[in-house]
């Protein structure tokens, strides 16, 4: 419902199809061209068609699923989101085929069903959460893609964290560059 609701809004957006073990997908770009990915949240299931919800330009209530992040180095930004903010690894998806390593973090307690970070059966449980988590794509190529000049950009700008001040003490960067913390 939603990627015909962007169409009809002259969005262009690529045909769905299953990514590998992954999920259904399509995809389009903001004004930046960033890409943004449409995920559907039930594996292999073909959902059941529902009215849209009134007010919403997608026919349904918004939800941010993940932030993406491309880094060069997976151990050391493992490191930092997991050990020194304190967020929790839900699952880790490799894509051999495309050199690349997918690794899903929150900020929660919740464990996922399987306590394997690899169980492929924690994907479903993964796309249906209530927050949004990070995504961080490890890539053996250490590309990253910037669209346009930073000066030009409408859109993301960082990630900004509130956290008590006694959290904010602990995870203060010396040289102030690594993370945006304000208080609660």
């Amino acid at each position: 419902m939603a990627r015909q609701r962007l169409i009809e809004g002259g969005i262009e957006v690529t045909e769905p199809c299953q990514f590998y073990d992954i999920g259904y997908l399509c995809h389009l770009e903001d004004p930046d061209g960033y890409c943004i990915e449409r995920l559907q949240h039930r594996l292999g299931k073909i959902p059941q068609p529902r009215p849209p919800m009134d007010g919403y330009p997608l026919g349904n209530v918004p939800r941010l699923g993940q932030i993406s992040l491309t880094v060069r180095d997976a151990k050391e930004s493992l490191a930092f989101y997991r050990d020194t903010l304190r967020m929790r690894l839900l699952s880790r998806q490799e894509v051999p085929a495309h050199g690349f390593t997918l690794y899903f973090l929150a900020f929660t307690d919740e464990q996922p069903p399987n306590p394997s970070i690899d169980a492929v059966e924690n994907r479903e449980w993964l796309w249906q959460r209530p927050y949004t988590t990070l995504e961080l794509r490890a890539s053996a190529s250490n590309t990253l893609r910037v669209p346009h000049p930073p000066e030009t950009q409408l859109g993301f700008r960082g990630i900004s964290i509130a956290e008590p001040e006694a959290e904010r003490q602990r995870l203060r960067d010396p040289d102030g560059i690594l993370v945006n913390i304000t208080a609660d």
